[in-house]
């Protein structure tokens, strides 16, 4: 659910003013019309310390999105999560100094997740071709040969 891409009719559209931001998630926080603080972060792993950075937000973004006045995000609200957070698929700033389109925020999405599956199947490639060559030690060793 929270690692799916959304269809675009299942975004919400929250307009506001961002009033912090972070390198690490929760990325930012919106201020919206009806004065509701919201924390929102662009598509990253569920953590419940420390926070993951992503590519689309990285040093100098994150401080040029700080003038931002007027924001339209689109997005979704993280499910079954024990806080509330707003994921961001869609950020333009009216006053043109961010703009993070859907298509460029789901491709570092979906290559951010195939990097990480591609290392943990590395992994566990690495640990079973590991046992079995301690295995093979292991029968060597016990093998006796007749002189």
């Amino acid at each position: 659910m929270n690692y799916d891409v959304p269809v675009k009719q299942d975004l919400q559209t929250l307009y506001g003013e961002v009033i912090t931001t972070n390198v690490r998630n929760p990325h930012m926080q919106i201020r919206l019309t009806d004065g509701e603080v919201v924390d929102a972060e662009f598509p990253v792993f569920v953590t419940y310390f420390g926070g993951f950075k992503t590519r689309l937000f990285e040093e100098p973004v994150h401080k040029i999105v700080l003038t931002c006045k007027q924001v339209v995000v689109s997005g979704n609200y993280l499910r079954f999560v024990p806080f509330k957070r707003f994921r961001i698929w869609d950020f333009s700033c009216a006053n043109g100094a961010f703009f993070a389109p859907r298509s460029e925020v789901q491709k570092n999405w979906t290559y951010g997740r195939f990097k990480t599956h591609a290392a943990i199947a590395a992994l566990c490639i690495f640990g079973f071709l590991l046992m079995l060559f301690e295995r093979f030690l292991r029968e060597r060793k016990d093998h006796a040969s007749k002189n």
